[in-house]
């Protein structure tokens, strides 16, 4: 496969969900995009999200519920669900967010 051709940047986060469909991939990209793959399908990609404006660092894909997170340079992380609907944004921290994780507890 090959995702975030249309833009190319440095992929940033990759993901999938073991406990709900692993067939389905989720790749993000540096340009901001984000895009959900089926690997049945290797042609097309089925769902983007344009989620940041060029600045995405880092991306975060819940194990069990259909959510995902993405942070940017920008002090800013957005949740979606994987229907690509924006759920929330947690703005301004201290410093650039590099990475996001699920607390598995």
């Amino acid at each position: 496969m090959r995702p975030h051709v249309q833009k190319v940047e440095k992929v940033v986060g990759i993901g999938f969900q073991p406990g709900l469909d692993s067939s389905k991939i989720v790749s993000a990209s540096q340009a901001g995009d984000i895009q959900f793959l089926d690997i049945r399908n290797q042609r097309d990609r089925y769902l983007t999200i344009d989620a940041h404006r060029g600045s995405l660092t880092a991306l975060a894909v819940h194990r069990h519920a259909p959510i995902l997170a993405s942070g940017s340079a920008k002090q800013l992380i957005k949740v979606f669900s994987l229907d690509g609907d924006q759920l929330g944004t947690i703005r301004y921290h201290q410093q650039a967010c590099f990475h996001c994780w699920w607390n598995q507890t």
